[in-house]
This record gives C-alpha cells, structure tokens and sequence, in this order.
C-alpha cells in the first residue's frame, strides 16, 4: 500500500524522505520518494485462497477505468497464523489528505474500520486488473523458489572452526543488504556473520602475508632513536613488491593500522626457517630520522621499521652475521 507524501514537506519543515532502490550489482541508492509504502505478507504454506473472474455488476462498476477482465481474489489466513507488517509506524505529513488522519491518528477508512482494523483481520478481499486464468498462473505458491535461508544454520555462538567450514562450503555472490528479516534466526545470522567473516578475512590475508619473504637493508640507530631503553637498535628498511601490494592492498592497509608487528629474518630466502625474530614498530615519518638522512628508501613501496633486540640479547645477531658493516649500515 502506497500512502502520498505532502508536496510541501520540505518547505514546511517536516524534510525529504528517501527510499533505497535497487541497482544493478546488488548496488542500493537512496532515492527521493513522495510516499510512503507499507508492505503486507501473507505467511507462505498458512493461508487458503482463491481466484475467480469478477462477475459481480455492482463491483465492477466501481472501476469505470478498467481495460481488462477483472478477478476477485480472497485470502483467508489458517489458524495460529498472522500476517507480517513492514513499514507501518513510519512518519507521514500530508495535510489536508485523508491518509494523514489514516496513518497518524488512525481514523477510519471505510465504516468504522481503521487501517490497523485491516492489518488484523484474518480474510482478505482483492479486485485485480487482470484475467483470472493468467492470475491463477501468476499467484500460485507451488510456483514460487524455495524460501531463502542465510546457509549458516541456528548456532552463532563463536567456534572457530565451524565458521570457516560454515564460510568454505558457502562461497558464492554476496547477499543483498537487508533492512528486516522474516524471523530472528536471519537476523542473528547476519549479525554474527558480519563479525565473524569480517575477521576471519583479515586473519586469512594475515597468514598468507607472513609467509612472504623480502630483502632488507638495516641501519643502525642514533642516539635519541633508540626504542625505550635500548642502546643498541636498528632500523630495517624492507622492500616490498608491487605485486605483493596490489594482491593484498586492502588487508594490508587494515594490519598496518597497529604499528607494531614481528619481523622474521633468514639467513637465505630458501631456509625452511627464520634465524631469529624481533619485535618492530612501524616508522611513519622516516625522512625526520638523522640516521637516515644519508640513506633513504629507494622508492614508496619501502617499509622503514624500527627493531627491538630479542629479549636477553645485547645486539641483534643470526641474520647479520656475514654481513659486512660499512659507514654505519648493517
């Protein structure tokens, strides 16, 4: 049921209203309306109906405009069913028209009968614009797909395991945005799986980039540069590929948010593995740091870290062992 909006909503300083239209893609638009639409669905596998040609003098002459055949359609709901009401209780301002009364302070529509009076009753009466042989072909349960249902069953308390599975086993195009659900199960299920593949993408991303290997050039630090109270520090200056951040450009932009991360060095690129591990920090401003003024990074896709010993050691050993130190670089 479709309800007019005011044409001065704007002016009178009620606002604009918008609805979301679908796109190609999947892609919802918010788009200026000038009504107000509520939508009534009757329970699938709850209700009898029936479709017939309206033969009825009287009530066809209550539609002059009509160019086709018209069909009467009553539906009655079954017991223990109702129902289900979306966009109801939605703002609406259109003085002067009858469906402002309607809507906001629930006069009657037709007798004494309001329109919450016609939301609860439990038979419906329908006069259609068309044929009743093509709407018994049109309006026919048995012709309708299978109910949607999100594939990620009733359990959403957290189990790692069982959400990767759940994840791996239901690959496919996205979901369309939703706005309501028929029942709290889709609901909790978009709510937890919003969370859990939030995370679990960005988890995935961060095992496959620790098992990439780069070259890197260390320099050591100056005194004022050091981490806490170190007295012996490096800064590693590691190259990164074009390849690695165009593969991995939006994980990537997630992780670096936390500046601080493990760096693991090998003695040989081919070792099965790391000589050793330290604990580093992201440099963001490395051109303000003296020791580096005489050795900047060859080009933007450089990572500048600054390194902690390993806990116990004195100076970082292991991976720098052979090579030869000249001017202060490592």
């Amino acid at each position: 049921m479709e309800f007019p909006m005011g044409s001065t909503t704007e002016e009178d300083g009620f606002g604009i209203c918008h609805r979301l239209e679908r796109r190609n893609a999947g892609l919802q638009v918010p788009t200026v309306t000038d009504t107000r639409t509520i939508r009534v669905k009757f329970p699938r596998g709850s209700i009898t109906y029936s479709v017939d040609s309206l033969d009825d003098d009287k009530l066809q002459r209550l539609f002059p405009a009509a160019t086709r055949l018209l069909s009467i359609v009553r539906v009655s709901l079954q017991p223990g069913s109702e129902v289900t009401v979306e966009g109801y209780g939605l703002p609406l301002a259109n003085p002067g028209h009858p469906s402002e009364g309607w809507l906001n302070k629930l006069e009657p529509i037709v007798g004494d009968k309001t329109l919450v009076d016609i939301l609860m009753q439990r038979d419906f009466t329908f006069i259609v614009h068309k044929p009743s042989h093509v709407l018994r072909r049109d309006w026919n349960e048995d012709q309708l797909p299978p109910p949607f249902s999100y594939p990620y069953g009733t359990m959403h308390d957290w189990d790692i395991e069982r959400s990767i599975n759940l994840i791996d086993n239901n690959k496919g195009h996205q979901f369309w945005p939703a706005w309501s659900f028929d029942d709290q199960n889709s609901h909790a299920a978009v709510m937890v799986q919003s969370q859990i593949q939030d995370a679990l993408w960005l988890d995935k991303a961060a095992e496959q980039i620790a098992k990439e290997r780069f070259l890197a050039r260390f320099v050591t630090t100056k005194d004022g540069e050091n981490m806490e109270t170190e007295t012996n520090s490096y800064f590693a200056i590691v190259s990164l590929t074009s390849e690695f951040l165009s593969q991995y450009d939006a994980p990537w932009r997630h992780l670096i948010r936390n500046e601080f991360l493990e760096l693991l060095l090998y003695n040989m690129s081919e070792d099965e593995g790391h000589a050793t591990s330290y604990d580093a920090r992201i440099v963001t401003h490395p051109t303000g740091l003296d020791s580096l003024k005489n050795f900047h990074p060859a080009g933007k896709n450089e990572l500048v870290l600054q390194l902690r010993n390993p806990e116990g050691s004195d100076s970082p050993r292991g991976p720098i062992l052979g090579v030869g130190s000249q001017d202060g670089r490592q």
